[in-house]
């Protein structure tokens, strides 16, 4: 599925910026360092299941600076020729995420039960680092939300109805997608303290309008369908009011 829509990315990127942009992409430095620096925390972390790298040390922190680039995470909405370096970065973000969510259990499919206590421990344990990832993801995906959009209103029928164009916008909308139904999942999670879960609705709260512009009907009633389903039992007023608020700005 993720190479299917990697290359959707690519087949968009290569109508609306040219050959020339793509390779410019695909050499890309930053981009280069960044899929390193992720790919050197992944190892390290199925490297040493009980003590995976922490934010906390400095070595790790500055690991992980390079492998989530502030220059990525922030800023306009995405130009086209940046949609497959973003996605790129952002897939392999989640492999991350994936790496700390499993590290010691042995499993990378489905989980037995005691695998899964596991996972769940491994959430709590490293959060701080969870946060991390997730927070730019969600990041990435409001700047190519906001940047899909954009390019959208501008195109001519005829771009519209290219099939590379069509394929290359709804894998943005399926990352974006994912992207936020993961956040709020965990957000409805009353195993998480508060404050982790506010924080995690601040952000979303200030990119909502990025995302109720450039999902289409369906997919954001699905996401507003989750926000409210977590609000109603939530326990806790003010993240139950962000929750509905984020739902009702979706909608619109």
């Amino acid at each position: 599925m993720i190479r299917v829509r990697s290359f959707a990315f690519v087949f968009l990127l290569a109508l609306v910026a040219g050959p020339a942009a793509v390779c410019a992409q695909a050499n890309s430095l930053t981009s280069g360092v960044a899929v390193a620096a992720c790919g050197e925390l992944i190892g390290a972390v199925r490297a040493s299941p009980e003590t995976p790298p922490r934010l906390a040390d400095p070595d790790a922190g500055a690991l992980f600076n390079l492998a989530l680039p502030l220059a990525a995470a922030e800023g306009p909405p995405a130009p086209p020729e940046q949609f497959a370096l973003l996605a790129e970065l952002s897939t392999q973000a989640g492999t991350l995420a994936r790496a700390y969510m499993l590290t010691g259990t042995g499993g990378n499919g489905a989980l037995s039960p005691q695998q899964r206590l596991r996972a769940e421990h491994n959430f709590i344990t490293y959060l701080p680092e969870i946060a991390r990832i997730y927070d730019f993801r969600l990041q990435v995906s409001a700047r190519l939300a906001a940047g899909a959009a954009r390019y959208r209103s501008t195109m001519t029928p005829q771009t519209a109805a290219s099939p590379a164009v069509r394929s290359g916008l709804a894998a943005i909308e399926a990352e974006v997608r994912a992207n936020l139904a993961a956040v709020l999942s965990l957000v409805a999670d009353h195993n998480i303290g508060d404050p982790w879960r506010l924080d995690r609705m601040a952000l979303l709260s200030r990119h909502k309008t990025e995302f109720a512009v450039f999902l289409d009907t369906k997919p954001s009633q699905e996401i507003a369908d989750q926000a409210l389903a977590a609000a109603i039992a939530e326990r806790n007023p003010r993240i139950g009011t962000l929750l509905k608020d984020f739902a009702l700005a979706i909608l619109r």
